[in-house]
C-alpha cells in the first residue's frame, strides 16, 4: 500500500510537472512572431507617405528644486536620480500641434492645417525646445533591416489586459542612425530598447528606445522614448500608428524635459499636395481666406490696433494653431485723410509659441505671427511687430510680471522677427485670453 501511494504520488506529480512545462512553453514560436512582425512592419513602413497626423506634443521643463547641489557628471546625475538624491519640480510648459508626415526617410512637418509642408528639418521648423522623431516609422526601419541589431526574447507579458510577447534589441552606434542634435550638428548613438508583439496577430504593441551616454556636445546625458501604438485603418489599408509617445531628456546640468505627444485625425495623403521648399511660411495665407493674396504689402510704419476675435484656452490652445484678430480704428497714411486700412478688416496668422513659466512670478507667453490682412475680401501679406515702445519707454517703473523692467521675447535664430508676444501674470493654472485683447502693431517690409 505504501509503494503504491509513492508510486500513485510520483506518477501524479510526474503528470503535474509535464503540464506545468507544457503551460511554460510560448503557444508561438517566438522567433516566427519576430519575423512575421518585422515583415509587417517593414511593409506598413514602405508606404508611409501615404498619409499624414496631427501631432499634439506637450512639454514640461524640470529643475532640481535643489540647483545648488547637482552632481558634474552624467554618471552622479544618473546615480543621484536612481537614488531620489533631488526632486525635480516644473519650471515651464509649452505645447506644439503639428501635421507631420515622412518624406525621403526622415519626417517633415507643417502648422496643423496649413496648405503646404516645410521644407526644413522639422526640429528647425518647430523653433527650439525638446522634440523627437521617429514613431512615424523611421525608428522601426532603423531597427529591423539593421543587420547590427540584436535581439533577444524575454518572455510573456501582459499589456493592456493582453498577452504579448517581450523582447529586448540592441543597436551598436556604428549600426546606428538614431541622431541627437549636438552643439556640432547630429551625433548617433547607440541605443537599445523594448518590443511588445501580441503573438496571435504578429501586431508591435510598445516600442522603447534609450540611448547611450550622450557626447558632451549634446549637453545631454541620456534620450528615452516610449511609443505604444495600434492599427488604424485609412482608405483601403491598415496602418500602424503611433497613439503616444513619451520623450524624456536628461541634460548634463541635472535638468530634465519631459514630452508627451499624441496623434489624432490621420488621414491619406494625396499626390496633389504640395511640399514647400522655397516660399517664405511669413506669406502663407490661413483660416478662412481666399488663399490668393491678392494684393501687395502693406507700407511699413503704419500703427494698428488689433482686437482678439478667436478666445484663446491655453489648457487647449497650441503653436501651430490659427488666430483671428479685427482692426479697430480706421489706418490712415502719415499726413493723409485717406483710409488705408478700414475698421474691421480681418488679420489672420498662427500661434508660434503657448508657453507656461511656474517660477516665483508665474505667467503665460504667448507668441501669435499676423500673416495675412483682408480689406474688402482681397487678402495682402501682413508685416508687422508688436508696438510696445510705451512700455519700454517706461520701463523702469515696477511691472506685474518683473520687478527689473519689461520682458522681452526672442523669437529663435532665423526666425522671422514679425511674431509679437503677449505676457500675462498670474498664479492660476489656466488662462483664457478673451475676444476683444487687445494689442498695437506697427506695420514692416
Amino acid at each position: 500500500m505504501t509503494c503504491s501511494c509513492i508510486l500513485s504520488c510520483m506518477r501524479a506529480a510526474l503528470i503535474l510537472a509535464v503540464a506545468a512545462a507544457a503551460c511554460a512553453q510560448p503557444r508561438h514560436d517566438p522567433t516566427e512572431v519576430l519575423a512575421h512582425a518585422r515583415d509587417k512592419l517593414l511593409d506598413r513602413t514602405d508606404r508611409i507617405p501615404n498619409y499624414v497626423c496631427v501631432e499634439t506634443v506637450n512639454r514640461s521643463y524640470l529643475k532640481n528644486a535643489n540647483s545648488g547641489s547637482w552632481p558634474g557628471s552624467c554618471d552622479q546625475i544618473m546615480g543621484a536620480r536612481k537614488k531620489g538624491d533631488y526632486k525635480l519640480r516644473i519650471e515651464a510648459t509649452d505645447r506644439l500641434r503639428l501635421d507631420v508626415k515622412v518624406s525621403e526617410g526622415q519626417e517633415i512637418g507643417a502648422w496643423a492645417g496649413a496648405r503646404k509642408f516645410d521644407s526644413r528639418n522639422i526640429v528647425d521648423f518647430v523653433g527650439g525646445g525638446p522634440f523627437g522623431t521617429g514613431p512615424l516609422g523611421t525608428l522601426i526601419g532603423d531597427i529591423f533591416p539593421n543587420r547590427g541589431t540584436r535581439f533577444e526574447y524575454d518572455g510573456e507579458e501582459i499589456l493592456d489586459h493582453t498577452g504579448v510577447f517581450k523582447f529586448s534589441y540592441q543597436v551598436p552606434v556604428e549600426f546606428s542612425h538614431y541622431l541627437i542634435k549636438s552643439l556640432n550638428g547630429w551625433a548617433p548613438t547607440a541605443f537599445s530598447g523594448g518590443l511588445w508583439i501580441e503573438p496571435e496577430s504578429s501586431e508591435l504593441r510598445r516600442l522603447t528606445a534609450g540611448s547611450s551616454e550622450l557626447p558632451p556636445e549634446t549637453l545631454t546625458c541620456v534620450a528615452d522614448l516610449d511609443v505604444v501604438y495600434e492599427r488604424e485603418r485609412i482608405g483601403s489599408r491598415d496602418f500602424l500608428l503611433p497613439r503616444r509617445s513619451e520623450l524624456h531628456f536628461v541634460l548634463r546640468d541635472s535638468t530634465e524635459t519631459h514630452s508627451v505627444t499624441t496623434y489624432s485625425d490621420c488621414h491619406e495623403y494625396h499626390a496633389e499636395s504640395t511640399l514647400r521648399f522655397d516660399e517664405s511660411p511669413t506669406t502663407e495665407p490661413v483660416g478662412k481666406g481666399s488663399g490668393v493674396l491678392g494684393a501687395p504689402a502693406l507700407p511699413p510704419g503704419l500703427k494698428i490696433r488689433l482686437a482678439i476675435e478667436t478666445p484663446i484656452d491655453t489648457d487647449i490652445a497650441a503653436a501651430g494653431d490659427v488666430f483671428t484678430a479685427k482692426v479697430l480704428k480706421p489706418v490712415r497714411a502719415e499726413h493723409s485723410k485717406e483710409t488705408i486700412i478700414p475698421a474691421g478688416a480681418i488679420v489672420r496668422g498662427r500661434i508660434v509659441g503657448m508657453e507656461h513659466f511656474l517660477g516665483p512670478a508665474p505667467y503665460f507667453q504667448i507668441a501669435i505671427h499676423p500673416q495675412s490682412i483682408e480689406i474688402d475680401g482681397v487678402e495682402s501679406p501682413f508685416f508687422a511687430m508688436l508696438d510696445r515702445s510705451v512700455e519700454f519707454a517706461g520701463a523702469r517703473k515696477t511691472t506685474g510680471l518683473s520687478r527689473r523692467g519689461v520682458p522681452v521675447w526672442l523669437p529663435p535664430s532665423g526666425q522671422p522677427l514679425n511674431v509679437g508676444a503677449l505676457f500675462f501674470s498670474t498664479s492660476k493654472s489656466r488662462l483664457i485670453v478673451p475676444r476683444g485683447q487687445e494689442s498695437d502693431w506697427i506695420t514692416t517690409r
